[in-house]
């Protein structure tokens, strides 16, 4: 008789530009860096970070609180002030009978050890997310439009692009649907608007960590959302907002979602 089979991986990545700490380089200069290259400097990142926080299990000890088990990392820090994908992981998501996918946990975690490392400057980030394990029965976002609204003087000005695709299937990405979804979840935070087509350099599955995990054929949708900063916390509160959005609305198969920084709206100044 066999066990029961593992669940099914989700990826996280961050892309940006990376200035390494000078000590940091000095100390990859003599040879001295705890790690030897990007993949095992982002896998120690991601192990340290995410055990400070009980978030990680490691086998063979249990963490009945764990939200992931690390299976793969790696990076791209070139020192070339071009945008890389600077960080991913594929893991595999634990204990949700009673909490949903780790998205805010996991990119946080990313932001935090590539932050320990350099001066990050965020340009996006993306996760594949198996939807069909988001099933716990929890509030929405918690919390999280509250923590947006602190300020109320900010103007939501600062522009990014939220993109959702899924396989070619029996689901279907419905736009007025999804748009609805979202602007409910996002509502007093971001203006959300559909798009027709995305703007060029938004991040899309084509050779990013976890395309793997989608299929051949992809349908997608792109909305334009302004809102009052643009950080690694706001991506992550998108991506959370297209994937309850997306369960909301039907979709319960692998999803794949990017948040790509389009710069601020210069018009509403």
């Amino acid at each position: 008789m066999t066990g029961p089979s593992a669940p099914p991986s989700f990826v996280a990545g961050m892309h940006g530009v990376l200035w390494l700490h000078p000590w940091v380089l000095e100390a990859r200069r003599r040879g001295t860096f705890a790690v030897d290259d990007e993949e095992e400097g982002v896998a120690a990142l991601m192990y340290w970070r995410a055990q400070v926080l009980g978030l990680d299990d490691v086998l063979p000890s249990v963490n009945p609180l764990a939200r992931w088990r690390l299976e793969e990392t790696g990076g791209d820090w070139a020192q070339d002030g071009r945008v890389h994908q600077l960080g991913w992981m594929q893991a595999a998501p634990l204990n949700l009978d009673h909490q949903r996918l780790p998205v805010r946990p996991v990119l946080t975690c990313l932001g935090d050890g590539l932050a320990k490392v350099g001066t990050v400057e965020p340009a996006g980030t993306h996760m594949v997310l198996p939807l069909h394990l988001d099933v716990a029965r929890v509030p929405e976002l918690p919390g999280s439009c509250e923590w947006f609204q602190m300020d109320e003087g900010l103007d939501p000005r600062w522009e990014f692009v939220l993109s959702l695709h899924i396989s070619d299937g029996q689901e279907v990405l419905d736009p007025a649907a999804l748009l609805t979804a979202v602007r409910a979840r996002a509502a007093h935070v971001l203006d959300v608007e559909l798009l027709d087509r995305p703007p060029v350099g938004v991040l899309a599955p084509g050779e990013l960590e976890g395309s793997w995990l989608l299929g051949q054929n992809l349908s997608a949708l792109h909305l334009r959302c302004r809102g009052p900063e643009w950080s690694v916390d706001m991506a992550a509160f998108a991506t959370e907002v297209a994937t309850h959005a997306a369960t909301a609305t039907g979709i319960e198969q692998t999803l794949f979602v990017s948040v790509t920084h389009t710069g601020p709206d210069t018009t509403r100044r």
